[in-house]
């Protein structure tokens, strides 16, 4: 009796804990949880279960935050700490660089709106969601948002509005990549101001009341 109430009064005493928070000042002490001696986590060999140990403050955090293990008498050993992306990878939350319905595509967020809408109302739709017609300024991007549009066609922001013969994005980006069709744009009917992305990838001037799906496009947080 008399070891047994000594074993349970050092597990009392030497206790294990890990805390998350956003800082190492800046710990969320009510999610730490304590172990002890009966299962075999013992001073500093607490820090080599750090990984061990954070699985459950981490659930359901972002990956990002930083998990903290303290060990021995009252917490006196502070292991290094890990981020949760690495203490519980398959709870912890990864936070979207895109809003819903967007895809990442390198530092933008595109978005198809099915549409149809005229090239005034697509402007207009994309402004009302936070977003503006979609510009491209490379291959890579022309290959992602031909991915997104495929078969349908879209508008994306490029027009001649302002000066006919000159395109230009409607978000004031400069014009260093374009991928029109051959002969293209020719401003058919003296009536095309407008760029849509066609089924087949290459770019062409159209009428701007033309009803079509539209690409959408933020900036990835």
């Amino acid at each position: 009796m008399l070891n047994i109430g000594l074993l349970l009064l050092i597990c009392s005493a030497i206790q294990c804990y890990a805390t998350v928070g956003q800082s190492p000042n800046e710990k969320e002490e009510g999610r730490g949880f304590l172990l002890g001696l009966a299962v075999g986590v013992h001073g500093s060999n607490c820090c080599s279960k750090t990984t061990e140990l954070c699985a459950s403050p981490c659930a359901g955090l972002d990956c990002t935050e930083m998990c903290e293990v303290k060990c021995g008498f009252l917490g006196s050993i502070v292991c290094t700490p890990i981020a949760c992306s690495v203490g519980n990878p398959d709870e912890c939350v990864t936070a979207s660089a895109c809003a819903d319905g967007y895809t990442e595509v390198g530092t933008k967020c595109m978005k198809v709106v099915a549409g149809p809408a005229t090239y005034l109302d697509a402007i207009t739709g994309c402004i009302a969601e936070g977003a503006t017609l979609a510009t491209i300024e490379s291959q890579a991007e022309q290959d992602a948002v031909y991915a997104l549009t495929g078969s349908t066609g879209a508008w994306i922001g490029l027009t001649d509005f302002l000066d006919e013969g000159t395109f230009s994005w409607v978000d004031g980006t400069a014009l260093s990549y374009e991928n029109f069709r051959n002969n293209q744009p020719n401003n058919g009917g003296n009536n095309q101001h407008c760029t849509w992305i066609r089924p087949d990838g290459g770019w062409d001037d159209v009428i701007c009341k033309r009803p079509l799906p539209y690409v959408c496009q933020m900036d990835a947080i």
